[in-house]
């Protein structure tokens, strides 16, 4: 920008640069952080600011700051490892036909929160998507009429449609600390609750990867759902979701599941959110064929900057697969490796990676891909709130 005047409101990154006195260079420092450039203050700023001093508003500046200054969330969406259950079917109890009202419409709704209406709320709003449910549907005639002890379990069970149209209900969790996921079942008339069954976000995982005896379906799932009070239905359930089990990501519709005959990397689901600076701790099978040696090379590649920088002629270290241990051993099943952000994204908020191992004859098996985020340092964040509260006047939180 030499010999160019700067313009308000857009942002910009400062170098210092010193010369001797025949102007050759000496010390170059690091570039700064993004730096808005604001018009002056004029007379006219002159009420408002009184007013500010006057007659302040108690604002937490610390929230103002991240809600204003901080992004959350990558266009739009917060970044979610994605549940996705398909194959949705019902089962209905033998004495279903025992409940009040069993003749009337149901639906279900899936949620990861402490709150139905939080989680349907949030999602309406298009940040997150915590909550998702079926089409109204009517029990099958085998469940709401008596029927002999010897009814078949298929004559009892239906199909399931997502409010949508769909064969799938996707979910997430808004952050880390949700550890459960409910499944209830409505009447649909009045909305009101008829059961409910919990399961664990990280039994689904352990589902996905569940090695079924042959003639069982992978990757499933079964919740038994039952009435709060026993004298509404006193059985041990009064129907059993059924579904299959896999994963995606919100921001990354690429992060799709391996062929399970194809995977080698354990506790590895599609679509992970890392974020930068985190430790990951990578487990394979020692038992597995897909790696015939006992030891291997482990790497980390970003796909999207490696198809990016094909053909460029100045290629970024992360264009190609970074080393990040050589020769692993097998037998150790599992190695901690470092998440790394690449450096060169300056703008960009987050990058899709995949781990591979290599076997000495050139064998590679991949890991599902996953999602890394960008993230603030501790001192950046605390020089960018200081710089924050200095030109607005507001003090800094303690």
């Amino acid at each position: 920008q030499r010999n160019r005047d700067l313009q308000h409101m857009l942002t910009y990154k400062f170098m210092v640069e010193t010369f001797d006195h025949n102007e050759d260079s000496m010390v170059k420092s690091e570039w700064s952080n993004e730096v808005i450039i604001t018009p002056r203050t004029s007379i006219f700023d002159m009420p408002l600011i009184l007013v500010k001093q006057l007659c302040p508003v108690p604002t937490a500046s610390l929230g103002y700051f991240l809600d204003h200054y901080a992004d959350r969330h990558i266009n739009g969406k917060t970044p979610q490892q994605i549940l996705v259950l398909s194959d949705l079917t019902l089962t209905f109890h033998r004495n279903f036909h025992n409940l009040q009202d069993c003749n009337e419409r149901f639906y279900i709704t899936v949620f990861a929160g402490d709150s139905r209406d939080d989680c349907q709320k949030e999602t309406y709003a298009g940040r997150v998507r915590t909550f998702d449910r079926t089409s109204p549907f009517m029990p099958p005639t085998a469940a709401i009429e008596e029927s002999p002890d010897d009814t078949e379990d298929e004559e009892r069970r239906i199909n399931l449609k997502s409010s949508k149209g769909s064969d799938f209900l996707r979910l997430g969790r808004a952050n880390d600390d949700v550890k459960q996921v409910t499944v209830r079942l409505h009447w649909a008339t009045s909305g009101d609750d008829v059961g409910e069954g919990k399961y664990e976000w990280t039994d689904f995982a352990w589902n996905f990867e569940e090695s079924r005896e042959e003639g069982e379906d992978p990757q499933t799932v079964e919740i038994d759902l039952v009435p709060e009070k026993r004298d509404v239905f006193d059985e041990d359930y009064l129907v059993y979701f059924r579904a299959r089990v896999t994963f995606e990501n919100s921001i990354d519709k690429k992060c799709v599941e391996i062929d399970r005959h194809m995977r080698f990397f354990t506790e590895d689901t599609p679509g992970m959110v890392l974020y930068e600076g985190m430790e990951r701790f990578v487990q394979w099978e020692a038992s597995s064929a897909h790696i015939e040696d006992e030891v291997f090379d482990l790497f980390i590649e970003y796909p999207e900057l490696s198809q990016r920088d094909g053909g460029s002629e100045q290629k970024s270290e992360y264009s190609n697969p970074r080393l990040l241990s050589k020769g692993v051993q097998k037998a150790s099943v599992g190695t901690t490796i470092m998440i790394h952000f690449p450096s060169h994204l300056t703008s960009s908020k987050f990058v899709s990676a995949q781990l591979y191992a290599q076997d000495p004859n050139g064998k590679k098996v991949r890991s599902h891909r996953f999602v890394i985020c960008k993230t603030w340092l501790l001192t950046e964040m605390e020089l960018m709130y200081a710089s924050f509260c200095k030109m607005n006047g507001v003090a800094m939180q303690q």
